[in-house]
């Protein structure tokens, strides 16, 4: 995960979630099915597993924004780093069972659903590090933390398996 002091604007947050996602996106564009279905990119995972942890991702923050706004507190947002290894490896022992072309489906509509949430979200609840009790981080930082870090996270592990695969050619 990406770290950031700087204070975004909303539309500075959501020129940066497009931006990353468009970058992730054409990188995806050179591998073919049978690449995206090949484990070992990150251990056992195929891109196939990182894209469908982006969306799993990316539907936490969806519904955390949900239930922020009307005043809720999430009951699953984690913590600590192995509250966050744990519902990765949850969801890896879902989502690998999926085929491909859902797993892509999903990718595909997951985003601008995310986009939609953020901009829902208004500046004072993304800047406001008190405007949530429950945050110990403004608002942004989490929904950077599920959009555009992550996708730049990810953005380094698919580049070497672009070198990978040309090195295996």
């Amino acid at each position: 995960m990406c770290s950031d002091e700087k204070k975004y604007s909303k539309s500075e947050i959501l020129e940066k979630i497009h931006a990353e996602r468009k970058i992730f996106e054409k990188s995806l564009s050179v591998f073919t099915d049978e690449q995206l279905i090949l484990g070992g990119v990150i251990g056992e995972w195929s891109i196939k597993d990182i894209l469908a942890h982006i969306t799993a991702w990316e539907q936490r923050l969806l519904k955390w924004v949900k239930i922020s706004i009307v005043g809720k507190e999430p009951e699953d947002f984690p913590d600590t780093m192995e509250e966050v290894n744990a519902m990765n490896v949850a969801s890896y022992a879902v989502d690998k069972k999926k085929p491909l072309s859902l797993v892509k489906k999903e990718f595909a509509e997951s985003f601008p659903q995310a986009v939609q949430s953020v901009e829902s979200i208004s500046e004072d609840m993304l800047a406001d590090p008190e405007y949530f009790k429950w945050r110990k981080t403004p608002f942004w930082v989490m929904v950077a933390a599920n959009t555009w870090w992550h996708y730049k996270e990810h953005q380094e592990d698919i580049q070497k398996a672009i070198e990978k695969f040309k090195d295996a050619n």
